[in-house]
């Protein structure tokens, strides 16, 4: 499969992301089209399986009919949405099947601490109203401190998913002995394409000095939001049983199977 290959999509659905970068992509000397055509199909496959709007009209009806908010639902249906999206990466469907289990039950701590930033980011006047608490307080906390850029977000996500693991906490033994750990070199190549377009974009955006700054402080923040979700996890019996029964599932997950997963690129 080729990550530069166009979508089986012949019409993308338009969006600011898609929009900013057709205007920025050919002013470029620092992406070349094929990696411009890479982070491309990664804004569309997020924007395929981006369930946010979806939510938006859900929490709109719970509050206008004065419903409580099922915020641990609308955790896992981000999930859902963040699995396909990164089932659709042609470096994740040559996987086998139980390695591409063990990948996400690893990272998707990781996926989900960023992807709420994001979440937060774009509907903080749906969320914040209906659902004021310390966590929210500290995820808007971060969010301020964060130079939001939601093509950085979704570029990101793909680097987070070619982790060896983004799961501090002690969950069980067989992490410690799946066989994705004896072949990280293979994660990393993959996780190095992906690692080498967000730095490019970055140059592309702020010039190399304020990108070295900018990552950083990327970096520093997914380590504070893991940190803060490995917390929860360890003092919060409703998260903790959430999260232990969603990287059960993952291997029951539909999503994994070959036969239902959505290549949006490559070859298929």
């Amino acid at each position: 499969m080729n990550r530069e290959d166009y979508f089986h999509f012949t019409n993308p659905p338009p969006t600011t992301a898609t929009a900013n970068l057709d205007t920025v992509a050919s002013e470029s000397v620092y992406l070349n089209p094929s990696e411009w055509i890479t982070v491309s199909n990664i804004l569309h496959a997020f924007d395929t399986f981006n369930p946010l709007n979806d939510i938006r009209r859900n929490i709109q009806t719970l509050l206008t009919t004065n419903q409580p908010v099922d915020h641990l639902h609308l955790l896992s249906t981000y999930s859902n949405s963040l699995q396909l999206f990164i089932g659709s990466i042609p470096d994740f469907q040559i996987l086998t099947t139980a390695e591409k289990w063990s990948l996400l039950q690893r990272n998707i701590l990781g996926l989900l601490s960023i992807g709420s930033l994001y979440f937060m980011r774009e509907y903080s006047t749906i969320i914040t109203p209906s659902y004021e608490h310390e966590i929210i307080d500290k995820l808007k906390y971060f969010c301020t401190q964060l130079d939001y850029d939601p093509i950085v977000i979704k570029l990101f996500l793909v680097i987070l998913a070619f982790s060896s693991n983004c799961f501090p906490n002690t969950y069980r033994t067989t992490f410690e002995t799946d066989r994705v750990l004896h072949g990280t070199h293979r994660l990393f190549d993959s996780q190095n394409v992906y690692l080498e377009v967000l730095w490019k974009y970055f140059i592309h955006r702020y010039n190399f000095f304020p990108t070295i700054e900018r990552f950083s402080r990327l970096i520093q923040i997914l380590v504070k939001m893991i940190d803060l979700f490995s917390e929860i996890y360890e003092t919060n019996d409703l998260f903790k049983h959430f999260f232990t029964e969603l990287i059960e599932q993952i291997e029951r997950s539909p999503i994994i199977n070959e036969q239902t997963i959505i290549p949006l690129w490559g070859n298929g």
